[in-house]
């Protein structure tokens, strides 16, 4: 593999997480949400929950888990995310929570680990 740039390695994470979520009975119903407080990764429905997933992806595990990348501050700006896209559209009365899918890949960007962490984040 050559060298891929965070961008390259961030989308392929996206869509190794999308296929995940699909396979467990998750419903993609947005991706790559804007707001004034950053962006919202995948967007997802599964048993009557708005569930807003943050992805991680890393080629090396020599600083951890990918999972360590969320600090206070990066919690705070997806719950941010999260009320804003609840707000827009309607669902401040919804069941919702926020899960983190981290993945790491290996040098051909192949998918070694993946962790998932439902209600990662408290909402």
């Amino acid at each position: 593999m050559g060298r891929r740039t965070n961008r390259e390695i961030g989308q392929l994470g996206e869509t190794i997480a999308r296929k995940y979520l699909i396979a467990k009975g998750f419903r993609i119903i947005d991706a790559n949400f804007r707001t004034p407080f950053g962006e919202i990764d995948l967007v997802a429905e599964k048993d009557t929950f708005t569930v807003f997933v943050e992805v991680k992806t890393r080629t090396s595990r020599e600083f951890d888990s990918p999972l360590y990348a969320i600090t206070a501050a990066k919690q705070k700006a997806i719950i941010a995310n999260s009320l804003v896209y609840l707000k827009k559209n309607g669902l401040c009365d919804a069941p919702a929570r926020i899960d983190i899918i981290a993945i790491d890949l290996d040098s051909n960007g192949d998918l070694k680990i993946l962790e998932y962490v439902k209600n990662a984040v408290e909402l």
